[in-house]
């Protein structure tokens, strides 16, 4: 499990239905750090923290850049449950 959670984990496809988005945008965030997210497998899907998406989300709605994390280390890992 990773240090999220799985209840926190949401897809790409899901964010992106969340944010109003494409799946390449959310894709775009992903790369550029601007919301946590991590790979469940080395080779596998990625998994976005939902309440980092949330965050970035706010930022950007307040007016803010939406400009890439300070910190945001990609995660490789795997989901067990």
């Amino acid at each position: 499990m990773t240090s999220t959670g799985e209840s926190d984990a949401i897809s790409t496809s899901g964010t992106a239905r969340i944010a109003g988005v494409s799946h390449d945008t959310m894709m775009r965030w992903v790369e550029e750090g601007r919301v946590e997210s991590w790979r469940v497998l080395p080779r596998g899907w990625w998994r976005i923290d939902r309440s980092s998406l949330l965050a970035y989300l706010s930022r950007t709605a307040n007016g803010s850049t939406g400009a890439p994390l300070e910190t945001s280390p990609v995660k490789i890992g795997s989901i067990t449950g």
